[in-house]
C-alpha cells in the first residue's frame, strides 16, 4: 500500500496520496517505512505545524519496522553531536 500513495505522490495527486497513506499507516501501524515516507510527504507537501503534529501524535509511539527503517529507536536517544 505505501507504493500506491507513492505512486500518487510521483503523480502529484497530492490529496488522493495523504489519504493512501493514512491508510497505509491505519493498516499496519508497524511498517516503519510508511511512515517514514508519510512523513517525507508532509515535509514535502504539508505546512511545518502539520509536519509537528505529525511527529508528536503519530510518530512517538514507536513505529519502526520495515526494509529502509528496520530497528526501533530508543525514545531517549539524544541525536549524535
Amino acid at each position: 500500500m505505501p507504493t500506491v500513495a507513492r505512486l500518487l505522490w510521483v503523480e502529484r495527486k497530492i490529496v488522493k496520496a495523504r489519504e493512501w497513506f493514512l491508510r497505509t499507516v491505519k493498516i499496519d501501524p508497524d511498517l516503519g517505512d510508511a511512515w517514514a515516507y508519510f512523513y517525507r510527504f508532509e515535509l514535502t507537501h504539508g505546512t511545518e505545524v502539520s509536519a509537528e503534529i505529525f511527529i508528536l501524535t503519530l510518530v512517538f509511539p514507536v513505529h519502526a519496522v520495515g526494509n529502509c527503517f528496520p530497528v526501533p529507536l530508543p525514545h531517549d536517544s539524544q541525536p549524535f553531536e
